[in-house]
């Protein structure tokens, strides 16, 4: 036993000093590395070692200033994304530059957001205030107490939009100051810069594979197919955005701090076997939807979702969920309460079939909460909010206007218990109550996420007239663009549509309509599987297009009538109207 013991120490041993010996070489490449005993050595080594920093002609230029665009391919290659934003409308960011890409790149991740006009400045010099923030909204760190600032004897000159960045970034210990000043408004040189990345995140993962052991401090995985196993994390733990629409596990794993999840996919985050998260904050920017699952012996306490381009699922039991940002959540679970700030505006809620919550608190303006699970207690304080779950208790507060439930209209101040729609006589008059919210998803949302008719499609309702337009753009495309290419267009874009919004569209269809008709006569009966996917290609199918390979302009100004019976039995007829202009 005392053998195996001693091999497993040589072998421990080899494997650290082959580490030491691959960082030392890498950073004996720059002529310009500082010597070990330097206040800066560990942090820019760290920096070269994790590719952070990569320098020019091998020199690191350590004393240099960190410029804007320098400080976006840090942060980038730190977290790992690989998904860029259309950075067209910035004047000074060139196609051809070197950090063209970075910058874009940078906008995605929410890090970078220009100065507030056309330009992002990328060849300027980043100044101390700006780095704090960027790296703070990366590590979607909360803004902190400016008493935090007290201590630093130049805290007047700080920024108010940068106060609670700054001071978030002091307590948390990333950011600590010299000779007892921040000197907000000066530069950063990229040693200094490199300090505070490895105050801020002391190892990374970038292999995929099983993990044992971490190091003390924050941890960075940027790279799918990680499974973290029989550790604790002293610190946070940030899933990158170079996890992209993979998977990461948490096996038996402790964290200490936060779970900061900006990466994953629809079958990540899984957090199994005993393993204990205090508070889970969801902000993942790039495309795709993620869902956060424990299981039975696992605990997780907090769930803060701040953004989620394509919808979160949650799966599993948690104590408290808070959205605050304008998307898509499933819930899969059984959580206690549900708390939608002000932020949230137009955010969906699903609870799904077999899941709970006992509380939820509505804040925002145009929250829609559906689904075939149980909400025990809802209280809606924003406006034009709708809960559809049969069985819920619904408080509105005294000022909050436009309430419904499954279409009912709820008085300020009152309160009441969801029911069923009615399904004859009493009932809602209008098949489609909601449908000028709603009419995106049912006839082509998806369009403008398309990059063939990007930003070029235009969808309208007219509640009075019962009319539906939709201008298609077509200055950016040849005039022979053919009708079946919009058709699929559509009908890929709704079915790309995130889970919540697919199982808002399937609810809400089986709710209000019973039957659609079309142009040609043939009509829809609606079941409880129909989908939104299903009444589009219904749709298009009825316009009695006989030729699909013609060009779009044989499709301008052409009205269909579409006859919607709902679940009383009344009909409506709307007109779609499709139109070009170029």
């Amino acid at each position: 036993m005392k053998k195996y013991v001693k091999k497993i120490l040589a072998l421990a041993i080899v494997v650290t000093m082959v580490f030491s010996l691959g960082a030392t070489a890498l950073a004996a490449e720059f002529t310009d590395m500082p010597a070990s005993n330097h206040w800066a050595y560990n942090a820019l080594n760290a920096a070269v070692t994790n590719n952070l920093l990569k320098g020019d002609n091998n020199k690191l230029n350590p004393e240099a200033n960190l410029k804007r665009a320098e400080m976006a391919a840090i942060i980038n290659r730190a977290f790992g994304a690989n998904q860029a934003a259309n950075i067209s409308s910035y004047t000074d960011v060139l196609t051809t530059s070197w950090y063209y890409s970075d910058i874009a790149k940078a906008v995605l991740m929410g890090t970078f957001n220009g100065d507030g006009t056309s330009t992002m400045r990328p060849e300027s010099a980043i100044t101390r205030q700006e780095a704090f923030v960027v790296l703070a909204r990366a590590i979607k760190l909360t803004d902190g107490n400016a008493t935090a600032l007290d201590k630093f004897s130049d805290k007047a000159l700080v920024a108010d939009w940068a106060k609670g960045a700054l001071a978030a970034m002091v307590s948390a210990g990333y950011v600590n100051g010299s000779y007892g000043k921040l000197n907000p408004t000066g530069t950063i040189t990229r040693q200094e810069f490199a300090q505070v990345v490895y105050n801020t995140v002391k190892s990374y993962i970038s292999t995929p594979g099983t993990v044992t052991a971490v190091a003390d401090g924050n941890v960075m995985v940027n790279v799918a197919g990680v499974t973290l196993k029989n550790l604790t994390v002293k610190g946070d733990l940030v899933v990158g955005d170079g996890v992209a629409n993979g998977d990461f596990t948490l096996d038996n794993v402790k964290i200490v701090g936060r779970l900061v999840v900006r990466g994953g996919g629809k079958n990540s985050i899984k957090i199994i076997n005993h393993s204990s998260v205090g508070d889970i904050v969801v902000s993942k920017t790039s495309d795709g939807a993620v869902r956060v699952v424990s299981d039975s012996t696992s605990s997780v306490e907090v769930v803060y979702v701040d953004d989620g381009k394509d919808g979160i699922i949650v799966e599993g039991t948690v104590t408290t969920l808070t959205i605050a940002g304008t998307t898509d959540v499933e819930i899969k679970g059984a959580v206690k309460n549900v708390i939608v700030t002000a932020e949230a505006k137009g955010a969906e809620i699903i609870v799904a079939a077999g899941a709970t919550v006992e509380k939820l608190e509505s804040n925002a303006n145009n929250v829609i909460v559906s689904g075939e699970g149980k909400v025990t207690a809802a209280t809606v304080n924003g406006d034009n909010s709708a809960i559809n779950i049969v069985g819920t208790k619904v408080t509105v507060d005294k000022d909050a206007e436009g309430t419904t439930t499954n279409g009912t209209t709820v008085e300020s101040g009152k309160e009441v218990v969801v029911e069923k729609p009615a399904t004859g006589g009493g009932g809602p008059s209008a098949p489609l109550p909601l449908l000028e919210s709603y009419i995106d998803t049912l006839f082509g949302l998806g369009i403008a996420d398309l990059n063939d008719l990007q930003n070029n499609t235009e969808l309208g309702f007219n509640s009075t007239t019962n009319a539906i337009t939709c201008v298609i753009n077509t200055s950016n495309h040849s005039d022979d663009l053919a009708i079946s290419a919009v058709i699929t267009t559509i009908e890929t874009g709704l079915n790309l549509q995130t889970a919540a919004k697919k199982q808002f569209a399937q609810n809400y269809i089986a709710t209000y309509v019973k039957s659609i008709r079309v142009a040609s006569g043939t009509t829809l009966t609606v079941n409880s599987s129909t989908t939104a996917v299903n009444v589009a290609a219904f749709i298009i199918s009825g316009f009695n297009i006989t030729n699909t390979n013609a060009p779009l302009s044989s499709f301008n100004n052409n009205t269909f009538n579409i006859v919607v019976t709902d679940t009383n039995n009344n009909t409506i007829t709307y007109t779609l109207t499709v139109s070009l202009d170029a």
